[in-house]
């Protein structure tokens, strides 16, 4: 017996092979226990493949990621994501060679200068220079919006404590506001 609750078609649930790859790579570190690897992965934004020599012999996968957490991706930690994603990437019909991280490119139309002018003298507070123009669900909380899933997990963690502690003891938590 089929049941009607919101079937969706195979064409709109199948992903590209790039988030196929990148999906698959993430839950294989997470099943091999490599949490942190797993968790950065989370917030890649997609992956792109350039030829990796002169002939294309072979593909290069950039990770593409907000400017301000290329810093997290260490050379251990980019080594075991290459020895998971690579090997995955070919079972999915790309052979690549190296991956590196560069930067994830903002949407820019006619008018960028007159909207980032708008940005940069917006009188707003934000918790970091990233600012987030239409923030996924999964990264709001309580009123507030944050710029990724690790914000969130430490907001999360700083109101555990808070509830532990005395009524005369408190911990400041300033992320933005989503409706300021």
């Amino acid at each position: 017996m089929t049941s009607d609750v919101s079937k969706v078609s195979s064409e709109e649930a199948a992903l590209s092979i790039e988030e196929t790859i990148l999906a698959q790579t993430a839950w294989f570190l997470h099943e091999r226990g490599d949490v942190q690897a797993a968790a950065l992965l989370l917030d890649v934004e997609g992956i792109e493949w350039s030829p990796g020599n002169r002939l294309g012999d072979w593909m290069d996968a950039r990770l593409l990621v907000p400017g301000w957490l290329m810093d997290r991706f260490s050379e251990d930690l980019l080594a075991r994501i290459r020895d998971a994603l690579l090997p995955i990437a070919e079972r999915n019909g790309v052979e690549g060679h190296s991956v590196y991280v560069g930067p994830a490119l903002p949407d820019v139309a006619a008018d960028w200068r007159s909207a980032l002018q708008g940005r940069l003298t917006a009188n707003t507070t934000t918790n970091h220079a990233a600012r987030v123009t239409d923030p996924k669900p999964e990264l709001r909380r309580d009123g507030f919006v944050f710029d990724s899933r690790e914000e969130v997990r430490v907001y999360e963690a700083l109101k555990r404590a808070q509830a532990a502690l005395p009524a005369n003891a408190t911990i400041s938590i300033f992320p933005r506001r989503w409706d300021a």
